[in-house]
Formats: structure tokens, C-alpha cells, sequence
């Protein structure tokens, strides 16, 4: 099943070589969970990530119970820090 992933910010670099634009789309096999994703992007696991799937921020909770379905969109952006 398909899925389309936007990267933002610094974490482009992480787009397979050849990528024009930050959207993706992916072949997922069918139980592939919203938390999956950014190591199948070789994104590194301390990466501090903002993830929302279809418009909607996950939390580090959800994130391991998120199940994606053929058409979602999830969108990897850098944690904003502030003060």
C-alpha cells in the first residue's frame, strides 16, 4: 500500500537520492505503524521529530499504536524548541 511522506527542514537530506521535491511516496506493507517510518528513512533515532499523520500531530504515544492505511500522508519535520 501506498503512503505520501513530506520531510521539512534538515531532515531533506534524508529524501533517497534523486528525490526532487520533499514529498515521497512509499511502498508500506500493511500493519506498518506511523513510527516506522523515519528508520526506514535512516533518519537517526535521536532525532527530535515532529510527526503528524493526515493534519494531525502524534504523540509519542500514538505514535506506536498509529497503523497506516493506503492514502495517509505523514509529514517529518525537526522538533521546534522554544523558550
Amino acid at each position: 500500500m501506498k503512503i505520501t511522506i513530506r520531510l521539512l527542514g534538515n531532515l531533506r537530506q534524508y529524501l533517497p537520492h534523486g528525490t526532487e521535491f520533499s514529498d515521497l511516496e512509499m511502498e508500506v506493507s500493511p500493519g506498518a505503524m506511523a513510527h516506522d517510518i523515519p528508520a526506514r528513512l535512516s533518519i537517526p533515532a535521536d532525532a527530535a521529530l515532529m510527526i503528524l499523520l493526515n493534519d494531525v500531530r502524534l504523540s509519542p504515544e500514538q505514535l506506536t499504536r498509529e497503523t497506516l492505511k493506503t492514502g495517509d500522508r505523514l509529514v517529518i519535520s525537526p522538533a521546534i524548541k522554544g523558550g
